[in-house]
């Protein structure tokens, strides 16, 4: 019969546990400095967390990749529509050249007439 009782030792212990009374370290952070290697494993252990959300983490790097390009361009364009509409100047004829990005949108817009732009 007294296989079925629990042994007390191991019920003190699991009380010590639980309300607190274990042993522990009360300061917050015993040891401030860390080496290379502890960073690097800790590093480590964030990459292995979000291993299993990369997906997720790749579409929202994406999406603000695309988000961006509004504002790449935009300037370009109000640079188009104040040279070349607005003060009837010829493409190529300022001083400031367009970004390479922007050659698609040139190809399309240097044959029209400063009067067709708008």
């Amino acid at each position: 019969m007294s296989e079925l009782q629990p042994d007390e030792s191991k019920i003190n212990l699991f009380v010590q546990g639980v309300l607190g009374h274990a042993d522990f370290d009360e300061r917050v952070d015993s040891q401030p400095d860390i080496n290379t290697d502890q960073a690097l494993h800790i590093a480590g252990r964030a990459i292995a967390l979000l291993a299993p959300v990369m997906g997720l983490f790749t579409l929202k790097f994406l999406l603000y990749a695309l988000s961006m390009i509004p504002y790449l361009v935009l300037p370009w364009m109000a640079k188009i529509v104040t040279d070349n509409v607005l003060l009837g100047q010829e493409f190529g004829t300022t001083e400031v050249r367009y970004p390479p990005f922007m050659d698609p949108l040139l190809d399309v817009v240097q044959a029209r007439n400063h009067c067709r732009l708008c």
